[in-house]
């Protein structure tokens, strides 16, 4: 079994990177190659490494206007295809990609971004366009929403096809996220727009907007009495069993955790460096986060720590928490009694647009005890870590593992970790499938051998020729040409000798 990356760009590509089985290759040992001043080291067996190769496909054409912005997995069943990768575009399209080819199996157009009178794109305070924060399929019901909060729910597989819109009276919106187990509920947050839920089946308000079942509230003025803005640049629903739990990152570097049944302000609320949050996941089955900000660093947080115990957490016994900050964006600083910071991941040279985790995301998709993590960004690079684990060995944690070049900066991911076709593929791209196995007697044996006469005066080339040893099929050309040379040699020794 293999695994299957899916990611989008800023030119409008869909690229499919899938990791082959991993296999072994031998290096040998270069004692045999030591130069004979250097005392001979004794000889080892040969070691094995794994290597992984990595094949990566494009599908569509390249166009900026095309960008993607969001991705998620279809589930229309198609005549053809059961299995879809669903693309959200700049353009305000949305189009179902076949998993099998890469063809257009269905296109809509939601939205058109505004436009001024000069032609220019109309932004807002961010210096944004119109564009899409959410995207979600559910058995081939499509729901979308944009910034400006309109709110697009449409049935794909349906003949008429239907489309139906609401305004969530909300704008600067940042990010909506679809419960996975129960998709009615949704969440949005952004720009002093705190987290808010809401419920399709929920007949209040006009037909023509939502109103939220629930909403957050501000957390307290600071230590000088001031009120702290609202700023959720990303959020995700803590729990898929459990809609009652979600987890919030925002532009003044906050990881807030919310629980709807306990109050309407967050429960925990952990402030963690010097720069906003840009994405941000969980580590299923564990009350535990991943984030990164926009310098790229990413940092592993434990959202169970009590109120009130030791400063040190059990899986980490180096972290504390402090109310200091510091200069240096690289480090982290905890201003709560509560929550704790178990490490970072290191590597990534620019801003981290997603982040995905999973049990089988490792080099060649085998499964593994611990628990893998991908990552794309600004970089261009999709990177993969092991993501650390109280219980494993050292050394193995939070390790970068493998990372792949994409060439155009990545803004979406899926995951596809039950992936399983066929190993033949057209027109692709190999990346890292360097053989470096080849015997070096084997490039030795392929050269011409020279012999040395014991006198060390003249040497004979093997496979030379000289004028007693001439083929009699060569041409005209090249004995005449031979000849010239011959004369040519024999004058200079005579004028050697007489001199």
């Amino acid at each position: 079994m293999s695994v299957r990356f899916y990611t989008g760009d800023e030119v409008g590509l869909v690229k499919v990177i899938t990791l082959l089985e991993p296999k072994e290759k031998i290096v040998k040992d270069d004692n045999k190659r030591l130069k004979l001043d250097k005392p001979k080291l004794p000889k080892k067996t040969a070691d094995i490494e794994v290597e992984t190769t990595s094949v990566v496909q494009s599908w569509g054409s390249i166009r900026k206007t095309n960008a993607i912005q969001l991705m998620t997995w279809g589930s229309v069943d198609f005549d053809a295809c059961r299995k879809q990768v669903v693309v959200a575009r700049q353009s305000g399209i949305v189009q179902y990609i076949s998993t099998d080819d890469g063809s257009v199996l269905h296109e809509s157009s939601l939205f058109k971004p505004a436009v001024a009178s000069s032609g220019k794109p109309i932004l807002n305070k961010h210096r944004k366009q119109e564009h899409f924060i959410g995207l979600h399929d559910f058995n081939g019901s499509l729901i979308t929403c944009t910034d400006t909060g309109i709110l697009r729910c449409s049935s794909v597989n349906s003949s008429p096809k239907s489309e139906t819109s609401k305004n969530l009276n909300q704008d600067r919106l940042f990010r909506m996220r679809v419960h996975p187990g129960t998709p009615n509920l949704f969440a949005t947050g952004g720009d002093e727009r705190d987290l808010a839920i809401y419920d399709l089946n929920s007949n209040a308000g006009s037909p023509e907007t939502l109103t939220a079942n629930w909403s957050a509230k501000n957390i307290k003025h600071d230590v000088l009495d001031m009120r702290v803005p609202i700023w959720i640049t990303d959020l995700q629903w803590f729990d898929r069993a459990d809609p009652s739990k979600l987890v919030v990152g925002t532009g003044l570097h906050h990881i807030r955790l919310y629980d709807t049944r306990a109050a309407r302000r967050p429960v925990l609320n952990l402030e963690i460096g010097e720069l906003p949050v840009r994405s941000l996941s969980v580590i299923p089955g564990r009350n535990e986060v991943v984030f990164s900000d926009t310098s790229g660093l990413i940092i592993h947080a434990d959202l169970r720590f009590p109120v009130g115990k030791s400063s040190h957490h059990p899986d980490n016994p180096s972290s504390t928490t402090r109310s200091t900050k510091t200069k240096n964006t690289k480090q982290y600083a905890v201003v709560p009694t509560h929550g704790a910071v178990l490490g970072s991941y290191r590597g990534s040279t620019g801003s981290v647009t997603d982040i995905s985790i999973g049990s089988k995301i490792t080099p060649g998709g085998l499964a593994t005890e611990g628990i893998g993590m991908v990552t794309i960004g600004i970089d261009r690079m999709m990177r993969i870590f092991d993501v650390s684990i109280g219980s494993s060995p050292k050394g193995k944690s939070r390790k970068e593992s493998q990372k792949v070049y994409l060439k155009t900066r990545l803004t979406a991911l899926l995951v596809d970790e039950e992936w399983e076709g066929e190993k033949k593929f057209g027109d692709q791209e190999k990346i890292n499938d360097i053989d470096e196995s080849e015997d070096d007697e084997e490039m030795w044996s392929k050269m011409k051998s020279v012999k040395n006469d014991s006198d060390g005066d003249d040497s004979e080339i093997s496979e030379s020729k000289n004028s007693d040893e001439i083929e009699e099929n060569d041409s005209d050309e090249d004995l005449e040409e031979y000849s010239k040379f011959e004369s040519y040699y024999n004058s200079i020794s005579v004028v050697g000798q007489k001199i």
